[in-house]
C-alpha cells in the first residue's frame, strides 16, 4: 500500500472512531424528575420514556456502559397509566419479608402477629403460669415483679416489654390498614365480571373507551376525571363509617402529572349521605420513577386519624409490588377522647422493622423504640421472630432484648439488636419531643361535586361480598393486646399508681 492509501485509511479510521465517539457522547437535558438514584447512587435518565443508564457530563448527562441493567429494577413510567389504582399494591404488603436475607435466630416457629390475640399474651410473652401466679399474690416479690417487665436473666419471660415491642408493630399497621381499606375496596371495583354480573352499575355518564377496567386510568390532556361511587353497604368499609355513603375519586390528568413529575396520582373522599363535608380523604402519588406517597386522614365522632405511607414501586413479572430493596416507612398518628397515638414504622431491607411509639391515654404516657426481625410474605404469615425495646413509661426507662424460643418470647439480653437502641434517644429525638397533630383539611373535596361518570356498588352481590371479604383480611385486628384489663391489674401490683 503506498503512502498516500495508508494515509487515507488513517484519516478514515480516525473519522469513524471520533464519529462513534461523538454518538456515544450525545448529551441530554434532563429534569429533576427525570432522573432516578439506584444502587450505590448511580443516576438513571428517562430517555424516549424508558429508563436509562446515564452519568453527569458537564450540566447536562450522556449515557453509562457501566452496570447496564441497574435501572431494570425502576418502575416504567406507564405502569399505571391504564389500570390505576387496580395495580397499586396493597398496603399489608409492604409487611413482605426477603426470603434471601431471612436469618436462623430462633428456636422453632414464632406465632403469626394475627394469632396472638386470640393465643392471649400471657401466654406468648411470659412462662406458663407466671401472670395467674402475680396475680393470686397480695405481695409480689421483687424477682416476680423484674420478670413481670422483663427477665433480667437470658430465658427468663419477656415480659411486658416483649409484649410491648410486638403489638408496637401489630398496633401502628392496624392504623395503617384501617386507613388503606376504602383503597382495596376500589382495587377489586373495575372489573367486567362486576359490571355484567350487576354488582356495579353505571348511573349516570359513561366509561372511558367504554370500558370499565379503564374507569380508573390516567385521563390525556389537562382534565381531571371525576367518578362518583354510591356505596350502599351494611356497615364497615371505607371512610370509617357505614350504611349509605358517596365516594368521590378525583384521577388527575395526564398534563397536571407531567408538571409534577408523575406518573399516577388520585385524591379520594367519603361523604355521610345528608353530609356536605367529607368524613375521610385519601391522596396518592406515585412518581415517574415508582416513588409511592400515600396519605390517608379520618374525622368522624370526635376522632381523628391521619396514615402516611412512603416506599418505592416496582415490577415483578405482570405485578406492580412493593421494592423490597428499598425502606417502606409508614407515619400514624390518632387524636381521641382522653388519648392520642404516634408511630413512625420503617420496613428495612434487611428484614428488620423499627418502630417509634408515643401514646398517652388515660392520662398516663408512654413513649417506646424498638427493632425487631421479621418473616412471611405478607400479612397472612408475618411473624417477629426476635426483637429489642427501648421503653419509658411511669417515669421509669426499661430496655429489652427477646427472641422466641418454643413455647415464649424469652429475655436474651445478649441479642445483636440491642446495640441498635443506642441509636435513638427517647428524651431528645424530634419524634417524641413534637406533639401529636392531625391536621383535616377538606378544602378542596366536595359532597356536591358534579362527577363525569357515578357508578353503584350493590354489597348485597356475592361478587363484592367477595371483594369486601379479601379486603377484610387485609386489616389487622386486636392489635392492643398487651392492654388487657388484666394485664393492668397485674401491673398495678408491680407499680401502684
Amino acid at each position: 500500500m503506498n503512502p498516500k492509501s495508508k494515509t487515507i485509511s488513517l484519516l478514515l479510521a480516525l473519522t469513524v472512531a471520533v464519529g462513534g465517539e461523538a454518538a456515544a457522547q450525545t448529551k441530554y437535558t434532563l429534569k429533576k424528575t427525570q432522573l432516578a438514584t439506584v444502587a450505590n447512587k448511580q443516576l438513571c435518565g428517562l430517555i424516549k420514556n424508558k429508563w436509562t443508564p446515564v452519568k453527569k457530563s458537564g450540566k447536562k448527562y450522556v449515557l453509562d456502559s457501566k452496570n447496564k441493567s441497574r435501572c431494570k429494577t425502576l418502575l416504567a413510567p406507564t405502569s399505571l397509566k391504564k389500570s390505576g389504582i387496580a395495580s397499586i399494591p396493597s398496603a399489608s404488603q409492604m409487611l413482605k419479608a426477603r426470603a434471601s436475607v431471612t436469618k436462623s435466630d430462633v428456636l422453632g416457629v414464632p406465632p403469626l402477629l394475627t394469632e396472638i390475640p386470640t393465643l392471649g399474651a400471657k401466654n406468648v410473652f411470659w412462662s406458663a403460669g407466671f401472670i395467674d401466679a402475680l396475680a393470686a399474690t397480695s405481695s409480689p416479690t421483687q424477682e416476680q415483679c423484674q420478670e413481670f417487665f422483663h427477665g433480667a436473666q437470658d430465658g427468663q419471660s419477656s415480659g411486658m416489654l416483649g409484649c410491648f415491642s410486638v403489638q408496637g408493630v401489630g398496633y401502628s399497621f392496624q392504623s395503617i390498614l384501617e386507613g388503606t381499606a376504602s383503597a382495596c375496596l376500589m382495587k377489586g371495583l373495575p372489573t367486567k365480571a362486576n359490571l355484567s354480573g350487576g354488582a356495579v352499575t353505571i348511573v349516570e355518564g359513561s366509561l372511558p373507551n367504554n370500558d370499565i377496567t379503564q374507569i380508573f386510568s390516567t385521563p390525556s390532556g389537562s382534565g381531571d376525571r371525576l367518578v362518583k361511587i354510591q356505596l350502599n353497604q351494611p356497615g364497615g368499609g371505607g371512610g370509617g363509617g357505614g350504611g349509605n355513603q358517596n365516594a368521590f375519586i378525583k384521577i388527575h390528568a395526564d398534563k397536571k402529572l407531567q408538571s409534577k413529575g408523575l406518573q399516577y396520582s388520585y385524591s379520594l373522599w367519603f361523604c355521610q349521605d345528608g353530609e356536605t363535608t367529607p368524613n375521610g380523604y385519601e391522596e396518592t402519588t406515585v412518581s415517574l420513577a415508582g416513588e409511592f406517597k400515600a396519605k390517608n386522614v379520618r374525622a368522624q365522632g370526635g376522632s381523628e386519624f391521619q396514615n402516611e405511607i412512603s416506599a418505592f414501586l416496582t415490577k415483578a413479572g405482570a405485578s406492580v409490588t412493593f421494592d423490597l430493596t428499598k425502606a417502606r416507612t409508614a407515619k400514624s398518628s390518632a387524636e381521641l377522647a382522653g388519648a392520642n397515638f404516634r408511630a413512625l414504622v420503617t420496613v428495612s431491607p434487611d428484614n428488620t422493622i423499627s418502630t417509634k411509639v408515643k401514646e398517652s391515654f388515660n392520662g398516663f404516657g408512654r413513649s417506646n423504640y424498638g427493632i425487631a426481625s421479621f418473616s412471611g410474605s405478607g400479612l397472612a404469615d408475618f411473624r417477629v421472630r426476635s426483637a429489642a425495646i427501648k421503653d419509658a413509661f411511669f417515669n421509669q426507662t426499661r430496655q429489652a432484648g427477646l427472641e422466641y424460643r418454643t413455647p415464649i418470647y424469652v429475655s436474651a439480653p445478649g441479642m445483636s439488636l440491642v446495640d441498635e437502641l443506642a441509636n435513638v434517644d427517647l428524651a431528645t429525638d424530634p419524634f417524641y419531643t413534637e406533639d401529636t397533630s392531625v391536621t383535616p383539611d377538606f378544602s378542596d373535596k366536595s359532597c356536591s361535586a358534579d362527577p363525569d361518570v357515578t357508578l353503584s356498588m350493590d354489597f348485597s352481590n356475592p361478587l363484592l361480598i367477595q371483594v369486601f371479604m379479601t379486603c377484610a383480611n387485609e386489616r389487622l385486628n386486636n392489635m392492643d393486646f398487651c392492654r388487657s384489663a388484666e394485664m393492668f391489674q397485674v401491673q398495678s401490683k408491680c407499680n401502684p399508681l
